[in-house]
């Protein structure tokens, strides 16, 4: 944002000016994560609905946030591109309501990385012996 950040402090979304000073603008139902700002002052997030399921939301500035698209627990991601474009990625419950939201969605998985234009979706590769590589690492740590 222009005027400072936006971000998490508890369970609260808060926006943080340049001097420090802390204004709350929603408390969603838990914990958020994956916090993208728009280019019209509203601000997507990921809030988790329970241990299973999660909502991408949309505060648009006052009032409550709204749902935009619901998934599965790590299966829905935010993606921030240029000039406040947001990008929905993952597996959407249903039909995302992202029309007129200023997030797009693309249909790729969650861990796709996007172009900061928007334009092109790459899905990580690894081969066979990275995969092996990367397991061993992971019981070692």
């Amino acid at each position: 944002m222009k005027d400072g950040t936006v971000a998490a402090l508890g369970s609260r979304l808060v926006h943080l000016d340049h001097f420090g000073k802390v204004k709350n603008l929603a408390d969603p139902d838990s914990a958020r994560f994956g916090i993208r700002a728009a280019a019209d002052g509203k601000v997507a997030f990921v809030d988790r609905k329970n241990d299973a399921a999660v909502n991408a939301k949309l505060f648009t500035g006052s009032g409550k946030s709204t749902a935009i698209a619901s998934g599965r627990r790590c299966d829905l991601n935010l993606i921030q591109g240029e000039a406040g474009k947001i990008s929905l990625t993952g597996h959407p419950m249903g039909t995302p309501a992202t029309a007129g939201t200023g997030v797009t969605r693309v249909n790729a998985p969650h861990d796709t990385d996007v172009s900061f234009h928007g334009r092109l979706a790459v899905d990580p590769v690894l081969t066979s012996g990275m995969r092996a590589g990367l397991l061993i690492w992971r019981r070692r740590r």
